[in-house]
């Protein structure tokens, strides 16, 4: 049994995803603050490309983020955590090499 599966098993796992006091959320704020800031740090070489499309780093990060914060709460398993992130994966690659004109 994997990682997802067994946090998935714990009878208050939806508990331990969300927070389950003040300073849990607040962790997990943080932590959410920080992927996100980490994720436009990585975009940021990319913003000429983005903003032909419309977009720009801060909003992608913040879009790429939740995104990637949804399939760990609904993933039914891991190999569906993984396809689910994939995807998202290449939806990102795919924007980024779209031509737009």
């Amino acid at each position: 049994m994997g990682t997802v599966e067994r946090n998935s098993a714990i009878p208050d796992a939806d508990d331990l995803v969300s927070g389950f006091n003040t300073a849990g959320k607040q962790e997990i704020a943080s932590a959410t603050d920080r992927s996100r800031r980490l994720i436009k740090a990585l975009l940021a070489p990319h913003e000429p490309a983005l903003r032909d499309t419309g977009l720009n780093a801060a909003h992608l990060a913040d879009f790429i983020q939740s995104a990637m914060a949804g399939p760990k709460h609904s993933a039914r398993n891991r190999k569906q955590l993984a396809e689910r992130l994939a995807t998202l994966k290449t939806l990102v690659l795919v924007l980024a090499v779209v031509d737009r004109t």
